[in-house]
């Protein structure tokens, strides 16, 4: 059963590298890419299923939330480490300002990331589409989608990695 498990594990940890490496390539749409909210549809769904099916949902979010974690990415765990490996390197710590200077490219690289989640959905919308429904005030559907799906979207994102920040400070 242990090893059945291990090798699960390895098996969902693979595949989330192929997929991100498709995402980053672009052989695959970041509309295959899930957030918090599918997440939670997701986990409704699955707890109608039953006990052992929620566990193994929410070990497998917490395996893609573990890689996502230590992706080389200066503000995530990952990056904190890859610095540590390049001052290691180097055999001397980098000044405080060049760290900053770090940290703030891994700080704009994720707000940008969640960027991505205004434009990315099942419905394409174009950038003056965007533009129009955040200055505007209307019924129309573009309207609907950023403001229903796609800000929430981010907003719960924004509060899911604070809440993991606060996690990992404590």
């Amino acid at each position: 059963s242990e090893m059945c498990i291990r090798d699960s594990s390895y098996s969902l940890a693979t595949l989330t590298f192929d997929v991100l490496g498709r995402v980053i390539t672009g052989r695959t749409s970041l509309r295959t890419l899930s957030g918090p909210i599918e997440i939670a549809r997701y986990s409704g769904r699955v707890v109608s299923v039953g006990t052992v099916s929620l566990l193994g949902f929410m070990a497998f979010i917490s395996l893609q939330l573990g890689i996502l974690n230590l992706m080389p990415i200066p503000v995530l765990d990952g990056g904190v480490i890859a610095l540590l490996a390049i001052e290691t390197i180097l055999r001397r710590d980098l000044s405080v300002r060049i760290k900053e200077r770090i940290f703030q490219i891994g700080f704009v690289f994720l707000v940008l990331l969640m960027g991505v989640g205004l434009f990315a959905g099942t419905i394409d919308i174009t950038r003056q589409e965007i533009l129009h429904a955040l200055t505007h005030f209307d019924d129309s559907i573009n309207h609907s989608i950023i403001w229903e799906i796609r800000l929430p979207r981010i907003g719960v994102s924004i509060l899911a990695g604070s809440c993991l920040g606060l996690a990992g400070l404590l």
